[in-house]
């Protein structure tokens, strides 16, 4: 019998695979479109050729980024970060579609925020002003349906 690896484990398997520049071009992508604003406004120079870490613990993956020339580029894994941010896949999740606050998960620490104090702060104060894409919205409410049916679907199969 087949078991259901639910979206988490699907999420897992593909991502601990992949080098990291795909997954790391694909968030540089969503941050230059989200923070754009912010970027023009040049609210964010201080991140400037900072190299940034987003690591996904759970999923074993490291996204590695900077901001040069007015955007967020990917860059190849760098001897030293100037910014790591660490959480699980369903922290980041919820930071992104707003159902968690950064504050509060770093505060019940679940939000690891290493490196430069002030890159951090600054770090954390954009993820509470981000506008969430459209695109994005419309993937989270796909990723919610289908973990609905996944977890509707073990629940009926456990009654059997």
């Amino acid at each position: 019998m087949i078991q259901s690896i639910g979206l988490k484990g699907i999420a897992v398997s593909i991502l601990s695979k992949l080098p990291t520049w795909p997954p790391s071009l694909i968030l540089v992508k969503v941050l230059n479109k989200a923070l754009r604003q912010l970027i023009d406004d040049q609210s964010l120079s201080a991140l400037s050729d900072k190299t940034i870490v987003i690591h996904v613990e759970d999923v074993g993956v490291k996204l590695y980024f900077t901001l040069s020339n007015s955007r967020f580029v990917p860059i190849i894994k760098p001897e030293q970060a100037d910014l790591t941010i660490s959480s699980t896949l369903s922290d980041f999740y919820r930071l992104a579609i707003r159902q968690e606050d950064p504050d509060t998960l770093f505060f019940n620490r679940r939000l690891l925020i290493e490196g430069n104090t002030e890159l951090g702060l600054i770090a954390k104060n954009t993820i509470d002003s981000m506008e969430i894409p459209k695109s994005l919205l419309a993937l989270s409410n796909l990723l919610k349906a289908i973990d609905a049916l996944d977890n509707r679907s073990q629940n009926t199969k456990s009654t059997f």
